[in-house]
């Protein structure tokens, strides 16, 4: 499956600087100048293994880089939550299987995106419904939220038979969305 989200990464540093974890082997990059790359920049981290995705998380807490998020109709500006990304998926057998612990960590923005990878693959998240791969609900998968009404605490849950897969230790969860 071909991802249509792109990473737009600026350089806020006041300097001309090294930015080592935009693939595929760095970028120097002028003070305030932006860079766009397909996918989601933190996927792309997480799936290689030379420790960028530390170094990111280390400048972005820094006020060094600052990212959005476009997907289709939605630019997500602003603060982006990192607690869940790269999760490891707990197994799914049935459709609505808690696909990952703990829940949400953040209230994301009203109106805001969500957006679900799991391992490098971007899924389609259902707004107050099961018929999309996945969902968030608050009362262990009986019924799903609305995107708006989804909060902290609220988990995610995988709907098998419409990913056409099932979850298992090996995939890695990652949900981006704007606070």
């Amino acid at each position: 499956m071909a991802s249509t989200v792109t990473t737009t990464i600026q350089n806020t540093a006041s300097f001309r600087r090294k930015v080592p974890y935009i693939p595929p082997n760095g970028k120097w990059m002028n003070a305030g100048e932006t860079v766009v790359i397909p996918g989601i920049l933190e996927t792309e981290l997480v799936l290689g293994s030379d420790g960028g995705l530390e170094f990111f998380r280390r400048d972005l807490a820094a006020g060094r880089v600052a990212t959005s998020y476009q997907v289709p109709g939605v630019t997500s500006t602003g603060g982006l939550s990192k607690s869940e990304v790269d999760v490891p998926a707990l197994v799914t057998v049935s459709d609505g299987d808690q696909a990952m612990a703990p829940g949400l960590s953040t209230t994301p923005s009203a109106g805001g995106n969500l957006i679900v990878v799991v391992s490098g693959v971007l899924f389609n998240v259902g707004n107050g419904d099961k018929t999309r791969d996945c969902y968030f609900s608050d009362d262990g998968g009986a019924t799903a939220k609305s995107i708006v009404d989804i909060v902290a605490g609220d988990t995610l849950h995988w709907v098998g038979s419409v990913a056409g897969t099932q979850l298992d230790t090996d995939d890695r969860v990652s949900v981006y969305y704007v606070v």
